[in-house]
């Protein structure tokens, strides 16, 4: 699916997952899903520095019997991808969506390129 780097993308995102994914084959992790995938869409726009005119965010899922991947695409290399501790002296709002799609996800990760690629897995068995 593309994406605009704009913020209707996260939602945008979210539809995508409805549509790809019937909730069943998530149960209960179905939400955690969809907000993982609205956290690093919204990165993409946030930090990617994309020109809205000319640039797009690339968004994949994949499912079969035993997981779902959801991996994001940006033109633009991942130059300061960080987990964010909350309590260490932050105070700050936001900043903290790669550590919710950490505790959420069976797995994730980053590829920085260009293009930059953060994707997760839930596992469904």
């Amino acid at each position: 699916m593309i994406l605009p780097p704009d913020k209707s993308a996260p939602l945008l995102a979210r539809s995508a997952l409805n549509e790809a994914i019937p909730p069943p084959v998530l149960d209960s992790r179905f939400d955690d899903a969809r907000l993982a995938a609205s956290e690093i869409v919204t990165n993409a726009v946030r930090h990617a520095d994309l020109d809205q005119g000319r640039d797009v965010i690339r968004m994949v899922i994949e499912a079969d019997d035993d997981h779902v991947r959801v991996e994001v695409d940006q033109r633009t290399p991942l130059n300061d991808v960080r987990l964010l501790t909350p309590g260490l002296g932050l105070h700050r709002v936001g900043g903290f969506g790669l550590r919710l799609v950490e505790h959420m996800a069976d797995d994730w990760g980053y590829e920085a390129g260009p293009p930059g690629n953060v994707w997760f897995e839930f596992r469904t068995s």
